[in-house]
């Protein structure tokens, strides 16, 4: 599996956070269909730097199938589910095939 990251920015964890989950602004995990920053690209204790992908696209984890192609929001852990109610964050380039799949998708600004 592939990601091809055009920016990646650092921020500082404001809590433990997973790899291949999405990130806030501030370092923490989103709530569930909030905005989010990006992808953390590493597993982070909480106030050591974490590296996380913003634009690009990049390896996340799925909490259900998924389809190719679908619109993903955040879940209130940081893994993508089907765009509901939520705001976009990113775009499945692949298929999910249930929950903790790691799939790569597209990075949408929001």
């Amino acid at each position: 599996m592939q990601s091809v990251s055009l920016f990646n920015h650092t921020v500082t964890a404001a809590e433990d956070l997973t790899a291949c989950r999405f990130v806030t602004h501030t370092g923490a995990v989103p709530g569930a269909g909030a905005n989010t920053l990006g992808i953390a690209l590493s597993d982070t204790e909480t106030g050591d730097d974490c590296p996380v992908a913003v634009i690009g696209s990049a390896v996340i984890e799925a909490s259900e199938a998924i389809a190719l192609g679908a619109a993903v929001e955040t879940t209130a852990d940081g893994r993508a589910a089907v765009l509901d109610t939520g705001k976009p964050v990113a775009r499945l380039l692949q298929a999910a095939t249930g929950a903790g799949s790691k799939v790569e998708a597209l990075l949408l600004p929001n």
